[in-house]
């Protein structure tokens, strides 16, 4: 598994951490989104849902290759964390899949 790992930053401080640093953005397109409140340990079992609620509605996930193991854009944003709140079931995820076209 492959695990690209993603900050949002400014144009200025792109530059100035030289070469170690890779710049890129998601693709465009349609995602579809859901919110993950609670620990992290439960993100798992609401990205299994998450899933298997994209197939029973017809959802086309945007993958490439040719076993279709790679994901095209597929994130997870920790919008609330450890670094906001101590209380574990205050934490909020949201995660984001993009849907093929």
């Amino acid at each position: 598994m492959t695990i690209e790992i993603g900050y949002p930053i400014t144009a200025a401080a792109a530059s100035s951490l030289g070469a170690s640093l890779r710049l890129g953005t998601l693709p465009p397109g349609r995602y579809a989104e859901t919110v993950v409140e609670g620990p992290y340990g439960g993100l798992q079992a609401a990205t299994a849902a998450f899933l298997a609620w994209g197939e029973e509605a017809g959802v086309r996930w945007a993958k490439e290759g040719a076993s279709g193991a790679h994901w095209t854009a597929r994130t997870e944003h920790y919008e609330v964390g450890p670094e906001s709140t101590a209380d574990p079931s205050l934490w909020r995820t949201r995660l984001s899949f993009l849907i093929a076209p």
